[in-house]
């Protein structure tokens, strides 16, 4: 993906949080190396943050009763049942993004689906108390400055999604648990739910070339439109943008002059 927005967007320089299987920043454990993300996201001064992830659920878990026994002495003794145990694949399946829920009382909370079943789980950890008063002015400034263009960009990025065949759950926020990536962040900040690893088909479409590739261009087209919509003007021009800026992917920091930064995060 890094390099797809480099090569479409000249102008536009991508940081990456890591470039290869080890923690990011080399941290020890996963709690440092979640907060070095976002750490390096805002020292680099980056004007988007995205992060890119495969999603899992679970298997279903199934009750039947297989019979009866007998427990208890004396008098107690009496019968009860028995049950057996099996799991069947998750039927879950398709894309999603995630966005910080600066407000989870508002009318915001209509235009995303609250969904806190999935989704990225190992980067809920080390998440801020909301009641903090830290977090509380940062809370007031995301709301005014930065969740609106999440949000924006969720949505080009899921229709993008959409136009390309895949089935799109939609953008959503987390009720109870946070993620830290996309709450430490001081900028615009959106992490993509590309697919179930849990689902045969998508785990298929996940591994292959062609599904790499479609999700890289669809996520660069969402961009191409995001970057056009900030300098009100359209993205007839081949993606490319006239300036310079920084993206951030968790996988990358992206830097354009009039436009933004742009991390990258690579999971």
């Amino acid at each position: 993906l890094g390099k797809a927005i480099e090569e479409k967007f000249p102008g536009v320089k991508v940081l990456y949080t890591r470039t290869t299987d080890v923690l990011p920043g080399n941290k020890p454990d996963k709690n440092q190396a979640l907060r070095y993300r976002a750490e390096f996201a805002n020292q680099s001064g980056g004007d988007l943050f995205i992060a890119v992830h495969v999603n899992a659920a679970p298997k279903i878990k199934h009750k039947v009763e297989s019979g009866s026994k007998w427990v208890g002495k004396g008098k107690k003794k009496h019968k009860v049942k028995t049950y057996k145990y099996y799991y069947t694949p998750n039927p879950s399946h398709g894309t999603e993004t995630f966005i910080w829920a600066a407000d989870r009382t508002d009318d915001k909370s209509g235009t995303i689906t609250p969904d806190d079943e999935f989704g990225e789980t190992d980067s809920t950890i080390v998440v801020p108390e909301i009641n903090d008063p830290i977090m509380k002015a940062f809370q007031l400034l995301y709301t005014k400055k930065y969740f609106e263009n999440s949000l924006h960009f969720a949505n080009l990025i899921e229709a993008e999604f959409v136009k390309g065949g895949r089935f799109s759950r939609g953008v959503k926020q987390r009720n109870e648990k946070g993620i830290w990536v996309l709450q430490a962040t001081g900028m615009p900040s959106v992490l993509v739910e590309t697919g179930f690893i849990t689902d045969k088909d998508e785990e298929e479409y996940l591994d292959s070339d062609k599904g790499q590739n479609e999700i890289v261009e669809n996520i660069t087209d969402a961009l191409a439109n995001y970057i056009a919509s900030k300098e009100k003007a359209p993205a007839s021009n081949g993606g490319k943008s006239p300036d310079t800026k920084s993206v951030q992917t968790d996988a990358a920091n992206l830097t354009r002059k009039n436009v933004s930064n742009i991390p990258v995060n690579k999971r």
